[in-house]
């Protein structure tokens, strides 16, 4: 895992607010294919956006889209 850069982004729950995220990648070197993970964390609010890339090919794309308080 390594800090690759510090981004602003638009989610969807946030408005029209721009949120400071550190981007993280990493990569897993497998036997059967390697696999890429960049992820994008916000102090306040955690993880927000995951963006994969399997051993296929293939992606996947997990982002926070709403904020819920349980009380």
């Amino acid at each position: 895992y390594e800090v690759t850069d510090t981004v602003t982004m638009q989610l969807p729950f946030a408005g029209n607010e721009e949120i400071l995220c550190y981007e993280v990648s990493a990569v897993n070197e497998g036997d059967f294919g390697d696999t890429y993970l960049n992820f994008y964390f916000n102090e306040i609010y955690g993880f927000v956006k995951l963006d994969y890339t399997n051993i296929d090919s293939s992606k996947l794309t997990l982002q926070l889209e709403g904020i819920k308080n349980v009380d």
